[in-house]
């Protein structure tokens, strides 16, 4: 019995879909992840990016006659 039982667990036959599934979902859930923390920091960086940039903008007059 013993011995049936260790053939049993032994055996590999490769990875099944199930298997690749359950890979693509804990990837996927790492990347929502990420993209959940890490996008409000990225989103305020290019607000603040916007904002200077349409502040040195502003100061700069433009002379046609050059």
């Amino acid at each position: 019995m013993r011995t049936v039982i260790w053939s049993r667990l032994r055996r590999d036959h490769g990875a099944s879909a199930v298997e690749y599934a359950l890979l693509i979902a804990g990837i996927a859930i790492v990347m929502i992840v990420a993209v959940f923390f890490v996008g409000s920091v990225v989103t305020a960086d290019f607000q603040e990016t916007g904002s200077s940039l349409g502040a040195v903008a502003a100061t700069q007059t433009v002379n046609p006659t050059n």
